[in-house]
């Protein structure tokens, strides 16, 4: 075989293998499964924590977060649980310099779609991601 089809075929190869194995480990971390689960990211949040819708049986009530700060500014939001689910999150006076408040609107449709924390980082947008994240477990925390 001439070596020109073999490394063609070798880098076809490595492209599918990198891409099963990444859609296979985002399946397995995006269940809240694995070795990761349950260790606690370098973010500082925790790892499926406060994640679980609230039970239907509680009372509607709205909350204010803890105020988390993180090097691109602050994340404090208010949440609104309405017949046991969480139905709006308002980030009130959170900031984010050069462009990251930007994330905010698609960071509060995350969260409502997946009733909490469990839900992916946003490209460009980690840090204030994980500063949702723990500001949303705190408030998640205080509705109880």
């Amino acid at each position: 075989m001439p070596r020109k089809v073999r490394n063609t075929v070798a880098q076809s190869a490595i492209v599918l293998a990198t891409l099963v194995g990444g859609v296979t480990l985002t399946q397995h971390f995006s269940a809240g499964t694995g070795a990761f689960a349950s260790a606690a990211p370098s973010s500082g949040t925790t790892a499926g924590s406060s994640t679980a819708p609230a039970p239907t049986g509680k009372p509607d009530k709205t909350v204010t977060s803890a105020n988390i700060s993180y090097p691109f500014g602050t994340v404090q939001l208010s949440v609104t649980r309405t017949a046991g689910k969480i139905a709006k999150i308002d980030i009130g006076s959170s900031t984010a310099t050069n462009g990251r408040y930007q994330a905010f609107p698609s960071l509060v449709q995350a969260a409502i779609s997946a009733q909490g924390t469990n839900f992916g980082n946003l490209s460009g947008a980690t840090y204030t991601t994980d500063a949702f994240k723990q500001a949303l477990s705190s408030a998640i925390t205080k509705l109880g």
